[in-house]
């Protein structure tokens, strides 16, 4: 499936090198890197919303036939 990564260069938390290893496991990632830390929609909202609306966007141009989702199973009202 198509996946977005939005990762911050100085994250305490994870490596970047995670980031490379799930790109093998998703060939279709895409993935941004800021120079940021581990609240990087905090630090870097505008450019990271920009690239989400982009993706989704994109996703859907790609795949209209999964854009409008049903209803859940297993769901109530």
């Amino acid at each position: 499936p198509p996946a977005l990564m939005l990762w911050g260069r100085h994250d305490p938390y994870f490596d970047i090198a995670e980031t490379l290893s799930w790109m093998q496991d998703l060939p279709r990632m895409e993935a941004h890197v800021f120079d940021g830390g581990h609240f990087l929609l905090e630090t870097h909202a505008e450019p990271a919303l920009s690239l989400m609306i982009e993706f989704i966007k994109r996703t859907q141009e790609m795949h209209p036939d999964r854009t409008h989702p049903g209803p859940v199973r297993g769901a109530q009202a």
